[in-house]
């Protein structure tokens, strides 16, 4: 969904963070939400953050203490509207790097934690640019976790999100295949969107697909990781 273009206020961790929604730029998920309410960033940690979108998660991590933060996003739109919010919160850690997943990065380049909300509706045609996870919903989710163990430092971590109509225990399995160690961090719950709404067939044929339904809604529940690279 698109706002209209307006300013709000954040009060996270003590801290209050403005945010400049641009029209054209897609609105911080819930899931992105639930990320930013339990982002741990220890002191001087090297951050990157894929998908950055309008900037939220590089700014919170910014300001919970990291040294710096990369954060790469495809869309020149949404890397102006995150510059603007950067600059909004008087932060200048923060390098915006325009491109898609790991591909700006040089293979020698390592991280102390990468963070990413990845889109994660699953349907058998592209929906919108920023929701559409592929036929499964993992087509970016595999792609940041499968090739996050080549940008980690050891004992770096990878905090990602996985909807349980994504398969939740295929994201086990594969940070378990990388002999990463993990814990869930945080969860909730959310209603589907419009769009699942429209793909429920879909979605329900899906291997490992869960939903949840709360007064005959249907919701989706979400799980944020941390993996730890051993």
């Amino acid at each position: 969904m698109f706002s209209k273009e307006k300013l709000i206020k954040l009060d996270l961790y003590g801290m209050e963070i403005l945010l400049k929604i641009n029209k054209h730029v897609y609105f911080p998920s819930k899931v992105s939400y639930l990320i930013a309410k339990n982002l741990i960033i220890n002191k001087n940690d090297i951050v990157l953050d894929i998908g950055t979108g309008i900037g939220i998660l590089a700014i919170i991590a910014s300001k919970l203490g990291a040294k710096k933060v990369f954060a790469i996003e495809i869309s020149f739109k949404a890397l102006k509207n995150a510059k603007e919010n950067i600059i909004l919160n008087n932060i200048s850690n923060i390098e915006l790097i325009n491109g898609s997943l790991y591909n700006p990065l040089k293979k020698k380049e390592f991280f102390d934690l990468i963070v990413c909300n990845p889109p994660m509706t699953p349907s058998p045609k592209p929906v919108s640019i920023y929701t559409w996870g592929g036929y499964d919903g993992r087509k970016i989710l595999d792609e940041v976790i499968k090739n996050s163990n080549y940008y980690l430092k050891k004992n770096g971590r990878l905090i990602i999100p996985t909807i349980s109509v994504c398969d939740i225990e295929k994201t086990k399995f594969m940070i378990e295949k990388l002999n990463f160690s993990y814990r869930i961090i945080a969860e909730d719950l959310f209603p589907f969107s419009k769009i699942m709404i429209k793909l429920i067939d879909h979605i329900k044929s899906l291997p490992g697909s869960e939903i949840v339904y709360k007064n005959n809604i249907p919701y989706f529940k979400a799980i944020v990781f941390e993996a730890i690279k051993n």
